[in-house]
């Protein structure tokens, strides 16, 4: 599972990022499990945008600019070029084991 989510700040702070990261197992005597995830926050600058492309250009903290595609056309009425946004990107894994059951080709 990946998401990305833009807010709109109206300062002009320091580019800045963070990151947290989690898991979980399963409890004992259930069946063999796990969860983990990462969230990145980051402040990043607008480089670029692009209506007629439906893109957003966004350069981050380390100087890297990554270009967005932007699904609600109603972002372009918001974001601008020169705006900073926060940025929260989070992505995460999930799975269990389960037995294969009997006679069942593997």
């Amino acid at each position: 599972m990946e998401a990305l989510t833009l807010e709109l700040k109206k300062t002009k702070k320091k580019l800045d990022m963070k990151a947290e990261t989690d898991a979980v197992r399963a409890a004992p005597g259930q069946a063999p499990g796990g969860a983990v995830g990462r969230q990145i926050t980051a402040l990043c600058d607008v480089v670029d945008v692009n209506p007629k492309k439906s893109t957003i250009s966004l350069k981050g903290p380390r100087g890297n600019v990554m270009e967005l595609n932007v699904r609600n056309p109603d972002h372009f009425k918001v974001v601008k070029k020169g705006d900073q946004v926060e940025v929260v990107y989070t992505e995460a894994v999930a799975m269990t084991l389960a037995p294969v059951a009997a006679g069942t080709k593997k």
